[in-house]
């Protein structure tokens, strides 16, 4: 068995040193990057690079620029021509640091006995003890960002969810967010939790850059990324560009693991966190039966498979397969529907990313 880590690697690229040794710890035994250039004239920063990934003995797998489409099909392309059925992946992006509940020569063992093909996660943000976005510094950035808080979730309204291990052939949606097959590991025998390091000085301007586009020229998937990025930007504003990490909507806390010194003693913030991450992961974002009746037309054949074991986002996967548009057009078009099963009071219905705005 080889354990492999494919690692998607955006223009921001702060944490590659950390990550990529972070990953030696874990036990991995070959690590595939895929790099993202701003430009794919960037002779120079492809040259540092792959300069840096030498010093890790990573391997640069994929380079691509432009539009994030792809990712997906270079993912699968990569790992089916490198792996074999008794291998395991370790996915995550740059900023993604998961803290897996057992070593995972263990976890994968657990795994095998027991017929599972991934194993489920949830973001957690980390900030920094004052919620400045600071310049990311060299070193574990656990005694950096000590603080927890929930952004992801609680202010953007994007999906926490991840799969951060999986077998070769187990198909990921973007993101990392869902498995479209295979059977999952149980959240109560192993449930991983994704450190998130994006809140550092960077995401200002990301998300000021991602504000400013038009939604109307946007697909109607892409306009949810677009609005998820307005509502962070309209609550950094609101913060003075900081993180409000006394806002009751974060849930912020110091996590018994932090290496958070300065200012502990003032700060009035719980040691643990208020709500438990393996209860929330037991619940799927899924279609009830009850919503059957209100499809359109164009999706009645998804009739049969809403049982209620398949969330919005392999409904848009299987939608964009049968209807060939690209996936995030296919959640964009299962908007419509789930608008009118919320509006008909669809019991126990989920909840949804919010509208982007008019």
């Amino acid at each position: 068995m080889t354990l492999f880590a494919y690692i998607p690697v955006g223009p921001d690229t702060g944490l590659l040193e950390a990550h990529l040794a972070w990953a030696r710890t874990q036990g991995v035994d070959r690590i595939l990057l895929d790099l993202h250039l701003r430009s794919a004239d960037d002779t120079v920063a492809l040259r540092d690079l792959h300069r840096r990934a030498r010093a890790f003995d990573a391997e640069i797998a994929n380079v691509h620029s432009g539009h994030y489409d792809g990712l997906v099909a270079r993912r699968e392309r990569c790992l089916a021509s490198r792996c074999g059925n008794a291998d395991w992946v370790v996915v995550s992006d740059l900023d993604e640091f998961p803290r897996f509940p057992m070593a995972l020569d263990e976890l994968i063992a657990l795994c095998a006995q027991d017929g599972y093909d991934y194993v489920c996660g949830m973001l957690r943000d980390r900030v920094t003890a004052d919620g400045e976005l600071a310049e990311l510094s060299s070193g574990d950035p656990a005694g950096q960002f000590p603080l927890v808080a929930d952004i992801t979730g609680a202010i953007m309204g994007a999906w926490k969810y991840k799969v951060p291990l999986i077998r070769p052939g187990v198909r990921l949606t973007e993101g990392q967010h869902h498995a479209l097959n295979g059977t999952g590991c149980p959240a109560a025998l192993a449930h991983v939790t994704v450190d998130h390091y994006k809140w550092s000085a960077g995401v200002h301007g990301r998300s000021r850059e991602m504000k400013a586009r038009p939604v109307g020229v946007a697909t109607a998937g892409e306009a949810w990324r677009l609005a998820e990025h307005a509502r962070l930007q309209e609550f950094l504003e609101s913060g003075g560009m900081r993180i409000d990490i006394h806002d009751p909507r974060l849930d912020t806390y110091c996590p018994g693991e932090s290496a958070y010194r300065a200012g502990s003693s003032t700060l009035t913030l719980p040691r643990e966190p208020r709500r438990d991450p393996v209860e929330l992961a037991r619940r799927p974002r899924v279609v009830p039966a009850g919503a059957m009746p209100l499809l359109p037309p164009e999706l009645h054949w998804l009739r049969d498979r809403l049982d209620g074991n398949l969330n919005v986002q392999q409904l848009a996967v299987l939608h964009a397969e049968r209807a060939g548009v690209r996936y995030m057009q296919a959640l964009g078009m299962l908007d419509a529907f789930i608008g009118a099963a919320n509006a008909a009071g669809v019991v126990d219905f989920p909840p949804w990313r919010p509208r982007p705005p008019d």
